[in-house]
């Protein structure tokens, strides 16, 4: 057997015992793991493998390390369906976890070039920015923005999106319906601004959504983006055959 095949069997066994640990002892989110050195000695196996795993399971959303703690059990993800419209909000309450919204900007602005091709207005029209941080379970985990054309949303400023929903304030106050949508799910890097925001290294790898969302007419009505930690969230898709 080749010396690769051999390390990556060594690093599924770990990954499988360390799998079974969890279960064994009952572990939940906020758990903390025994050190590297003490899975070492009870499992005969280097720390350089505990270590690679342990890393992969950061990387995976299954632990955390808290510099001078020792490494922890998380909570499982939220996983986003792209093929339909159901919110963060409601998906967070499914999973039973505690999701809270601040505004950090609302105000207007004028389109350029790339919100006027995305909302099909003039450019330098008036729109609506409005840049909202979501916490889960008290941790920031996505940065969203949205541009909306200000020209249909008199008085749209005076709620409060920390609260509110985006999409009922357009159904219940404007009559605006949102149908359908197109987004494109990618990865990115966090920017210096960003990393404050969502307290992680800049350059920390990230998922970022982009898309328009539009009324049944196919007229557009709001633009998105969303830079999302990656341990809090995966995305799935249902596949049917045609």
């Amino acid at each position: 057997m080749a010396k690769s095949d051999t390390h990556f069997n060594l690093c599924e066994t770990v990954e499988e015992r360390l799998e079974n640990y969890i279960l064994e002892n009952h572990l939940t989110a906020g758990d903390r793991l025994p050190s590297e050195r003490d899975l070492s000695e009870r499992w005969g196996i280097s720390r350089t493998i505990i270590r690679q795993v342990i890393k992969l399971m950061i990387a995976n959303g299954i632990l955390e390390q808290r510099v001078g703690s020792g490494t922890f059990l998380l909570k499982k993800k939220l996983c986003r369906n792209l093929q339909d419209m159901q919110s963060i909000v409601d998906t967070a309450r499914q999973s039973g976890r505690s999701l809270e919204t601040r505004v950090l900007y609302l105000g207007i602005i004028e389109s350029n070039k790339q919100i006027m091709m995305r909302l099909q207005i003039p450019i330098g029209h008036r729109i609506y920015k409005l840049v909202r941080m979501r916490y889960l379970d008290g941790v920031p985990f996505s940065l969203e923005t949205n541009y909306l054309n200000a020209a249909h949303l008199e008085g749209f400023d005076a709620h409060d999106y920390s609260r509110e929903s985006l999409y009922r304030v357009f159904q219940e106050c404007y009559n605006i319906v949102p149908d359908r949508g197109e987004e494109t799910v990618g990865l990115t890097y966090i920017t210096d601004e960003e990393s404050q925001l969502l307290q992680v290294a800049p350059n920390t790898a990230a998922f970022y959504c982009s898309g328009v969302c539009t009324e049944p007419s196919g007229k557009p009505i709001d633009y998105f983006k969303l830079t999302t930690r990656p341990e809090f969230l995966s995305y799935t898709s249902l596949l049917r055959q045609q």
